[in-house]
């Protein structure tokens, strides 16, 4: 697949690297991201948008919104859980999204997803998360998974393949 092999070259040359009197590796990304958000395929989306480092818009209100709430939230897990208790500047959060989700790079794109429909969900139904403490958003991704796998029988990795490939709506 296309992104899979920009994927590959921008590890190993970066995002300036031009390609053979192409284009940059970035701008060949970039190119990938819109024709993937076209044809709806929405795990080369979430690949692109994580290797160009896009940001999901108001990211910054929903996380505002869920410590509003109450809500501390993480990202990550292990010992590259971080943990975000006060607001913050936008540049420093997706620094820390993208630094702290880097098991796989489609993980920042979802993970931004999961803050922002939590921060609409509360805004909506303010009890939605009563008795919650902490908003582990990498919880949610293996509580997907697990829904996954108990609905299709499969494994781990095509259950992860299956979430990625599936567009998150309200």
């Amino acid at each position: 697949m296309k992104i899979d092999i920009l994927h590959y070259i921008y590890s190993v040359r970066g995002p300036d690297f031009i390609i053979e009197n192409m284009a940059s590796v970035h701008v060949l990304i970039e190119e990938v991201y819109v024709k993937a958000t076209q044809l709806k395929r929405w795990s080369v989306v979430r690949q692109a948008a994580g290797l160009l480092r896009k940001v999901v818009n108001n990211l910054l209100i929903n996380v505002t919104e869920l410590l509003i709430r109450q809500k501390p939230l993480t990202f990550g897990y292990g010992g590259q859980e971080v943990f975000i208790d006060s607001p913050m500047s936008p540049a420093v959060l997706v620094d820390m999204i993208y630094k702290h989700c880097s098991s796989d790079i489609r993980e920042a794109p979802v993970v931004q997803e999961i803050i922002t429909y939590l921060g609409s969900f509360i805004r909506s139904s303010g009890s939605i998360l009563d008795g919650i403490m902490r908003v582990r958003t990498h919880f949610f991704i293996i509580a997907m998974r697990e829904e996954v796998i108990r609905m299709k029988g499969c494994d781990e990795e095509e259950a992860i393949e299956l979430l990625m490939e599936v567009l998150f709506c309200l």
